[in-house]
């Protein structure tokens, strides 16, 4: 693992899922942030093996001007094209690749 190694997060907000009590406790939490914790399982050449865990707290937005003043360009991007070229073996050809990252660019663009 080295600094040039990024991860990316795709969140999909499930709307009327759960149970009353789910949801009456959702409602009680702070929608401030959103906090992230995943593990990572490093192992050396020797065979050592070491769990590292990380924790982040992301603060949320209702304004899509701010969200974007701080999105990584280049992160973004490179997730774009992973998932065009995930997807390539379903598409026909390499402009409807095209088309789909244009599409995801957009939909971001109009998100509110």
């Amino acid at each position: 693992m080295d600094c040039d190694r990024v991860f990316s997060y795709e969140f999909e907000k499930a709307q009327g899922e759960g149970s009353a009590q789910e949801q009456s406790r959702s409602n009680r939490i702070s929608k401030r942030f959103v906090f992230i914790q995943t593990a990572l399982l490093y192992s050396s050449s020797e065979g050592q093996r070491r769990i590292r865990c990380h924790n982040i707290a992301v603060p949320l937005t209702n304004s899509t001007l701010e969200a974007f003043e701080y999105l990584d360009i280049t992160s973004t991007a490179h997730f774009l094209l992973r998932k065009a070229l995930a997807r390539y073996e379903k598409l026909a050809t390499i402009e409807s690749m095209k088309m789909l990252i244009e599409a995801s660019l957009n939909n971001m663009a109009r998100a509110n």
